[in-house]
């Protein structure tokens, strides 16, 4: 699969949302709705495409026609190189910050391996299945992701998850301290399976620091690998330290921009 590194990360935002049916595209922009949780800022935005760098009062306009259900912030992304250096002179990301956005930069990484760590701790690491499995594994999210607003997202988009993973286009992987969930993480693929993007990396707090997610992302890099496929994370701070010790390396930014109304 041969695609610039803005357009990965284009393409593996696209892919989860495809499936699951809450995407939109234009020719200049992808718009992300779910109007049935309105709370939670990542679950209804608009991403830009590279060349499309309308003024804040447009964007503005197209995301009121777009998103209607929201009604107290604005939330665009948008895909840049590493730098940042291709929104900066568009006036994009300037003109957004001088009218009050806050901006929110993760890093897009990319592996088509993983490199072993071979750590052997007795945890079982499997995919999840049964109903308790993914009760487990939603309580587990929401322990790991409670910042305000996103606990219905999370329940709903477990249930997304759920549906999609029975479709075939992904894995949920687990793992456990006998049956007890302490570790999970979401691994979609799109439907030419050259792109699978992770979701979701969380781990307990009773049982942080030994090296769990990495064990997880390695298995899941070793099991679904194949040909041509690349693997797509977006991360920063000391979540992409552990990405890039599994063999992940930046390829470009995604950069959010939030202002609250």
């Amino acid at each position: 699969m041969k695609l610039n590194p803005l357009e990965v990360g284009f393409a593996s935002e696209r892919l989860i949302h495809e499936v699951s049916r809450d995407l939109r595209e234009t020719t200049d922009y992808i718009v992300i709705s779910d109007a049935g949780n309105p709370g939670f800022h990542y679950g209804n935005y608009i991403q830009l495409k590279e060349h499309f760098a309308p003024d804040t009062k447009e964007l503005e306009g197209i995301y009121r026609r777009e998103l209607p259900h929201i009604v107290d912030k604005y939330v665009f992304t948008a895909n840049a190189d590493i730098q940042q250096d291709n929104i900066r002179e568009s006036g994009l990301l300037g003109g957004l910050v001088a009218s009050g956005y806050s901006v929110d930069a993760a890093f897009c990484l990319t592996a088509t391996t993983a490199v072993p760590q071979h750590i052997i701790n007795g945890y079982i690491i499997r995919p999840i299945v049964s109903d308790k499995d993914w009760m487990q594994a939603t309580d587990n999210q929401l322990l790991c992701r409670d910042y305000m607003g996103s606990g219905e997202f999370i329940i709903r988009r477990m249930a997304t998850a759920c549906k999609i993973i029975s479709q075939k286009h992904g894995v949920w992987l687990g793992a456990f301290d006998g049956d007890r969930l302490i570790a999970d993480l979401g691994l979609f693929w799109n439907r030419q399976k050259s792109l699978a993007r992770f979701q979701m990396v969380g781990t307990h707090p009773d049982y942080r620091q030994q090296g769990i997610a990495r064990q997880l992302i390695e298995r899941a890099v070793e099991d679904y690998q194949s040909p041509g496929l690349i693997f797509v994370i977006m991360a920063s701070g000391r979540p992409q330290k552990i990405y890039e010790k599994c063999g992940f390396r930046p390829i470009s930014s995604h950069v959010g921009f939030i202002k609250h109304i």
